[in-house]
Order: C-alpha cells, then sequence, then structure tokens
C-alpha cells in the first residue's frame, strides 16, 4: 500500500494566526501584510508542534500539500518564515470554488498525483472537514487549535489534540472513535480524542448519521446503532467500548451503571446486553437496569423541534432507588438534542448520584441537504426497500401519497 498523502489547512491548523483573524475576515491584507509578526506556532503539547509536522512527516517519505482559503502570498510569507516545507500549495483563487466545495483539495491531489483513499486532510472547521469529505479524503480535527472540540455536531473522522500522532501514520485506522474503530473490528489507539466531548460531563463514543446525511448508508456504527433497536448482535463491540471509555478515559470507574429506560410501551431494554457485555471487561462496576424508569409515553419527540423536547420529556423518568452520592455513569444510543439524558441526569442527581454521560453516538448535523428535484419541498434520505438500500424524498407516504421521488445512488 502507498503512504497515506497528507494535506493542511494553514490558518490555525499549522500556525497560531488568531492575531490576523479579524483583519483576514475584513480582507484588510495591508494591515495583515505589515504584521506577519503576529502569527505565532502553537505552543508544544508534544514532542512534535504542528509547524514541524510537515518537516518531518516528507522526512518519513509522506507527501505533503497545504490547502488554504488565503492568498498565495500570504501562504507563502508564513510558511518561509516558519520554514514549513511542502510538496504542493493551493491557495485563494487557485480555483474558482473555495470550501467547502471539494475544488482545492481535488486541486491539490492531481498537483501530487495521488489518489483521495490514501490522503489526510488536517483542518481545525467544519468547512474543512466538508470539503474533505466531498472529495473523499478522510479528515483530521486539529484539537490543538480552540474551538474545535466544540465542533462535536460536525465532527472530523479523527479528532487529534496530540500532534506527534501524525508521525505515527501506521496509528491511523485506530486514532477514531472508540465506537467507531471498534465497529470496524479494530482495537483502537486510546488517546484523548477517543471520544467526543459533548458539554459538560457528557461524551459520546462514535457519530451517529440521520437518514437526510449522504453519511448515512456507509458508516458502519450507525447501521449497529439502528441493528441494535431491534437485536443484540451489536452489543458485544459495543459494550467493550463502553469498558475501553471506562478502564482508559475515566479517572475513576463509576460505582453504577445505569441507562436511559424503555417507554412503557417498550418490551426490549437494548442496553441489557450491551452492559453485560461491558462488565465482563469492567465487573467491578454494579449494573443498575432497572434504576431508572420511564412513566409515560413521550409523543412526537423525534419529530420534534429540539427547543421543544425538553418539555415533552420534563416529569417522564423517575430513580427507583437511593443511590447514596455513588458515581453513576449513565448510558444512551444516541445524543441529539440533549433534552432525555439531562432529564435522566436531573432525576438521578436529586436522587443523591453524581453522574456522567456516556451516549454511544452523537448525532451529526448533515453537510448538505438535498432538495427533493421533483417537488421541491421534501430533503432526500437514506432508505430500505425490498430490493436493497435506496434514496427518496421524505414526503414519500405508504401507499403512494405525498411525492414519490426515488434514485439509486447517493445525491452528490
Amino acid at each position: 500500500m502507498p503512504l497515506p498523502t497528507f494535506v493542511f489547512d494553514l490558518d490555525m491548523t499549522l500556525l497560531d494566526t488568531s492575531a490576523l483573524h479579524k483583519s483576514r475576515d475584513r480582507r484588510d491584507w495591508g494591515y495583515v501584510s505589515d504584521n506577519l509578526h503576529l502569527a505565532r506556532p502553537f505552543k508544544a503539547n508534544s514532542t512534535l508542534r504542528p509547524h514541524e509536522l510537515p518537516a518531518k512527516l516528507r522526512e518519513l517519505g509522506h507527501l505533503v500539500a497545504i490547502v488554504t482559503s488565503s492568498p498565495r502570498w500570504y501562504a507563502e510569507a508564513l510558511l518561509n518564515r516558519f520554514k514549513v516545507p511542502y510538496d504542493a500549495l493551493v491557495a485563494n483563487r487557485d480555483t474558482k470554488e473555495r470550501k467547502p466545495h471539494p475544488a482545492p483539495l481535488k486541486k491539490a491531489l492531481k498537483q501530487l498525483g495521488v489518489k483521495a483513499s490514501s490522503t489526510y486532510y488536517v483542518g481545525d472547521t467544519k468547512e474543512d472537514f466538508e470539503a474533505s469529505f466531498r472529495a473523499g479524503i478522510r479528515s483530521i480535527g486539529a484539537g490543538w487549535s480552540p474551538g474545535v472540540a466544540s465542533l462535536w455536531r460536525t465532527a472530523p473522522d479523527i479528532l487529534l489534540y496530540d500532534a506527534s500522532l501524525l508521525a505515527r501514520p501506521e496509528l491511523l485506522p485506530r486514532l477514531g472513535y472508540i465506537a467507531e474503530v471498534r465497529a470496524t473490528g479494530l482495537r483502537p489507539h486510546i488517546h484523548q480524542g477517543s471520544v467526543l466531548q459533548c458539554g459538560r460531563r457528557r461524551v459520546a463514543l462514535g457519530r451517529y448519521f440521520p437518514s437526510a446525511d449522504v453519511r448515512h448508508e456507509n458508516h458502519l456504527l450507525t447501521r449497529r446503532i439502528l441493528q441494535l433497536k431491534k437485536e443484540d448482535d451489536p452489543a458485544r463491540r459495543i459494550g467493550a467500548s463502553l469498558a475501553l471509555y471506562i478502564t482508559k478515559l475515566m479517572k475513576k470507574p463509576p460505582t453504577y451503571v445505569t441507562s436511559v429506560p424503555p417507554k412503557p410501551s417498550q418490551t426490549r431494554n437494548r442496553f441489557v446486553a450491551v452492559i453485560s457485555h461491558m462488565r465482563i471487561k469492567v465487573p467491578n462496576v454494579k449494573a443498575r437496569l432497572k434504576g431508572m424508569r420511564c412513566l409515560r409515553e413521550v409523543g412526537d419527540y423525534k419529530y420534534s423541534a429540539h427547543a421543544s423536547r425538553r418539555a415533552l420529556v420534563k416529569g417522564a423518568f423517575r430513580s427507583r432507588p437511593t443511590w447514596s452520592n455513588k458515581s453513576v455513569l449513565l448510558v444512551d444510543d444516541v445524543l441529539t438534542s440533549g433534552a432525555t439524558t439531562d432529564e435522566c441526569t436531573r432525576v438521578l442527581t436529586k436522587s443523591d448520584a453524581r453522574v456522567r454521560t456516556a451516549c454511544i453516538t452523537a448525532t451529526q448535523l448533515p453537510f448538505s441537504l438535498h432538495e427533493c428535484p421533483r417537488c421541491g419541498i421534501g430533503i432526500l434520505k437514506s432508505r430500505s426497500g425490498r430490493f436493497g438500500q435506496f434514496w427518496g424524498c421524505s414526503r414519500y407516504r405508504r401507499g403512494g401519497r405525498g411525492c414519490g421521488y426515488t434514485r439509486n445512488s447517493a445525491p452528490k
């Protein structure tokens, strides 16, 4: 297999240019030109600082490109100033389109003569990650850049806080989020970015792509989550992912683990098998699967706006035991608005528990919503039919009502 190729964004990825941010946004390039000295290397949080990565990777035999939306003169000045080598540079106006359009990345690949499938793009914004996906390149989030961790709803394929991990490309297939790597059958290499920080005291072990997202049908963990709603086959690997989070990333294992409870109409708790497999690895953590109870059905929750979901679930749960000020890990499968886990946390805390939440996945905002070309109102969503996967209008209804537009392949 060929050595992977690395493409880097410039601003706030290789170099800390925050002092020039406002003037760059205003396109005040005269001020920028006079103040290039305000650009700084990122502080070292590892053996390699980000701007030192291109030289190290080229030393190891990898091709390196820089793709930036800034002018070429600006990019060349900074790269020369900090002695950052590269094999190709694509700057503003080198292509008609800018990120998140994939054209700049595709131009870099063409200049290097490499394939997208063997390339990684390191960036710090949603636009970087979307451009990467549209170009067929795996994205890496520059966790050393302020604000990247807050992009957990538009997360990259890999999130790195330690820049030096990029100098170990043999680890790349195992550097993704715990549950996503485990879903492929590999053992994750645990690091700070192995989970997504989704607010205070809440993490996700991977990403979930809704059916309106073009990534939905090819994402293995998303399929496993949907499968878990009906059967226990995915529970072993998901339980192992949860155990890895507890043993490797929690400072201290919880005393108890419980889950968001099933609705009264549901006879199956999909977390029973998951937590059973988790406890094989961490038997000292006690399971209290009946520690929470759902008191009533929550109607139309899935189709309600995020802002109204908190009102719908308020008072819907009860904690049976008193937790005696012990630590409790609350488990859920998909984090979307956070209303359900927040309400469960409130109830558990009121019952004298110290709560952290681990969601198997966090719902991602679609990179692009594709309008139905027939009705212009609905959006195209991934669906399953008698003959396999297809894409259809969200306004389709059984019995032929609504819009019946379909296509076999994912929209571009």
